[in-house]
């Protein structure tokens, strides 16, 4: 009960203002209004106006409309869920219990409606005041009883906050903040002493601040710290800066010490010449010289006071870097010399590169060392590494998309695809374009919303690696996605060279691809980024560097790496036609094929129910879409023998469709995929879906054939692709496929393939 008290009482912390005049105003109501103040109001308010008011139908008519519109207001408040604050009911119950007071004491008769005359005019004017109170009670019985809002769309994002506790630095910079808290306790000096932490800009500066305030509260005697945090990007103007952080300090030290805080009001004084006229200026210099005090006596008081105060206080100074370079030479001012004060200690964060050019606008003579001058040490943080990058990424990802654990796992794991790579590219391989925690953030922001929607219709390697390139080289995404046919080639699949249905896929484009296209068929097309025209283009027209070409190497493998024989490319692969889109649109278009439409298809229990399905996406769906998706199916996609026979039937069905695509008239299939289906090597599917019986199987396989229909072309074909080539493991023997292939030559229709 107390943490939500707490809670209530912080979150209302911008309402601190409002109460105070509200008491006020309140307190002066209870000691005046008896006498002076009702006076006031009986002379200027109830006698002249009030008095003279008669009750009257049209007077009821507009009280009632009043009435009506607040009683809107409170329905308005319901349906918006409108927020009623602290403040609010504090001020409602006070304006509601001075009217009752009013209303019950007699002391005024007050005018009933024309209509009811028991209720009083005023009391429309009190319900006013009653509209926040109930609006809050009925607000409350309305997330009790009808719940608060369910399927509330809530995206997700990773913040830019900094860490507040040790327990979440991922960096490991807690052990160091140990170290420099410790440092902070020990150190005593007549004069304040200044700490510098140092890193580029979003490494994690002020997370490591954070840190050390824990480690400091941790070591140190809690009653003998005061901190004090400062941010002086907050203000308009430098003129703003000093003044600000002397009222910072006045109001943290003012309930340790009325006299120190009273000291320091004075002390800040005298830097508030800027911005008052010259006569003023003279009439404050005339004023100081009465009371013979100058800032030096103002100085060594304050720090008299310091010293029996005997407390530590630590001012922390963040976002120094976000400054312009007069506000940094101002502060560092006041560090150095008009805030130099006993047993103070200053805690900045800052870019030193930044600070550096910042002194040196400035006139200041070796700029880029001036630091040194300033603060006793500067602690430089460790720069963030790649490994930790890495898991950082990867930890925050898994996190988002626990489904997809696996395959983000092997993602930043697997070191297995950098073979075309020599052994001094291997050992830059890992590289991240990321250099801080700020970029991370960001970049998964965005990642994590696009990917949320797209999950099952992308492979997820290859597209977190193309937002990577968008995030980075956004003209080189730009390119891929704009001008595709410019730097890259569709070209038939290497996996299966004995199949007429190819399968087509993206690779990039090389210089020298009009001389291999007389001899296609008998090369194998590797990944060579840097014989392709994208490089070329990339170097020479937009001038990149080695390190960033080589980046773009490592990112396009990833997503255009042809990979072995056996070792196919996902259907869901950025590398074909039916999917390229989708990573660059983050949805899927009216002509794609969803893969939860295609899991579905497949899980149904009825064969005819499926090739219906089929018929509906040939109308709005590409059949070499639909075929490529098929091709991808192995027999772990099976769990029962019902499902099993189902989508073989169902793939016979699509091979015979008619088509002008190919040559022979029909869709096709691809010889060497469909026999993987049929591949019982070792009893493996007979096992599977026939609990070892083989007649079982073959009796499947046969029926595939008997049942097909003239002029069996596909089927013949088919069946003379498995005499051909005597594979290994058929289920039906030579002489059962030739006697198969006679029952269709009997046929007058038949068409010898």
């Amino acid at each position: 009960m107390k943490n939500r008290l707490r809670k209530v009482i912080e979150n209302n912390k911008p309402m601190k203002k409002y109460f105070k005049t509200t008491l006020f105003f309140t307190a002066f109501l209870i000691v005046f209004y008896p006498g002076l103040l009702k006076n006031w109001i009986d002379i200027l308010v109830v006698t002249p106006l009030l008095s003279n008011v008669h009750a009257t139908f049209l007077a009821d008519l507009v009280f009632l409309i009043g009435f009506i519109l607040l009683s809107i207001k409170i329905g308005l408040n319901i349906k918006k869920n409108s927020y009623i604050s602290l403040h609010q009911w504090f001020f409602s119950l006070i304006a509601i219990g001075f009217y009752t007071y009013l209303r019950f004491n007699q002391e005024y008769v007050f005018l009933g409606f024309r209509t009811i005359s028991t209720i009083k005019y005023f009391d429309i004017v009190a319900f006013y005041f009653m509209v926040s109170p109930i609006s809050a009670i009925l607000l409350f019985c309305k997330h009790l009883f009808i719940g608060k809002r369910k399927n509330k769309q809530v995206l997700p994002t990773i913040n830019h906050l900094p860490i507040t506790k040790s327990g979440n630095d991922i960096l490991g910079r807690t052990k160091k903040a140990t170290q420099v808290a410790a440092e902070i306790l020990i150190t005593q000096n007549e004069e304040a002493s200044a700490y510098g932490i140092v890193d580029k800009w979003g490494g994690g500066k002020t997370s490591f601040l954070n840190l050390l305030k824990e480690k400091l509260y941790e070591k140190g005697e809690k009653d003998q710290l005061i901190f004090i945090d400062f941010n002086p990007w907050l203000n308009v103007d430098r003129i703003m800066v000093v003044q600000d952080f002397f009222d910072t300090l006045q109001q943290c030290l003012k309930p340790y010490s009325e006299d120190v805080y009273r000291e320091f009001k004075k002390y800040s004084s005298s830097f508030d010449d800027a911005d008052i006229s010259i006569p003023n200026k003279i009439l404050k210099e005339l004023f100081k010289w009465f009371i013979d005090e100058d800032l030096s006596s103002e100085f060594e008081t304050i720090n008299s006071l310091l010293k029996k105060l005997d407390k530590k206080v630590i001012v922390f100074i963040d976002d120094f870097d976000r400054l312009e370079a007069k506000e940094i030479f101002d502060i560092l001012k006041l560090i150095r010399n008009t805030a130099n004060f006993s047993n103070f200690t200053y805690i900045v964060t800052y870019d030193k590169d930044y600070v550096g050019k910042s002194l040196e606008h400035m006139g200041i003579p070796d700029a880029f060392r001036y630091s040194e001058k300033i603060f006793l040490r500067e602690v430089f943080l460790d720069p963030v590494d790649n490994d930790t990058i890495r898991e950082y990424i990867k930890h925050k990802l898994v996190i988002e998309f626990e489904e997809n654990k696996t395959d983000i796992e092997n993602c930043f794991n697997d070191r297995s695809d950098y073979g075309h790579l020599n052994s001094t590219e291997k050992a830059k391989s890992d590289k991240f374009p990321f250099v801080n925690l700020r970029d991370i953030h960001t970049f998964l922001n965005t990642f994590i919303i696009d990917y949320k929607d797209i999950r099952h219709e992308v492979v997820f390697e290859e597209y977190f690696w193309l937002k990577v390139l968008k995030f980075f080289f956004y003209e080189v995404y730009k390119l891929l996605f704009l001008e595709k046919n410019r730097f890259l080639i569709y070209e038939g699949d290497i996996f299966v060279p004995d199949s007429h249905n190819q399968i087509k896929h993206y690779r990039l484009k090389n210089n020298n691809d009009e001389d291999i296209e007389s001899k296609k068929g008998s090369i194998k097309y590797f990944y060579n980024f840097y014989d392709s025209i994208l490089f070329s283009y990339l170097q020479k027209e937009l001038n990149f560097s080695d390190n960033t070409l080589f980046l773009i190497d490592q990112i396009t493998f990833k997503l255009f790496k042809i990979n072995g024989e056996g070792d196919p490319k996902s259907p869901l692969s950025i590398v074909f036609s039916s999917r390229y889109q989708i990573y660059f649109q983050d949805k899927l278009s009216e002509g794609d094929l969803s893969e939860k439409e295609f899991i579905q298809m497949i899980n149904l229990d009825n064969v005819d129910t499926m090739i219906s399905v089929i018929r509906k996406w040939k109308e709005k769906i590409e059949l070499s879409t639909i075929l490529c998706r098929f091709f991808y199916l192995t027999l772990s996609d099976f769990s029962t023998k019902n499902q099993y026979e189902n989508v073989l039937k169902t793939i016979f069905y699509l091979a015979n469709i008619k088509t002008a695509i190919f040559y022979r008239g029909y869709l096709g299939y691809d010889y060497n995929e469909l026999y993987k289906l049929f591949y019982n090597k070792d009893h493996k599917i007979s096992d599977q879906f026939y609990n070892g019986n083989i007649e079982e199987f073959k009796n499947f396989v046969k029926s595939l054939f008997n049942d097909a229909k003239a002029p069996y072309l596909f089927e013949s074909a088919f069946l003379n692709d498995l005499l051909a080539y005597n594979k290994d493991g058929c289920i039906l023997s030579e002489s059962e496929i030739k006697e198969q292939l006679n029952e269709y030559k009997k046929s007058k229709t038949f068409i010898h393939p």
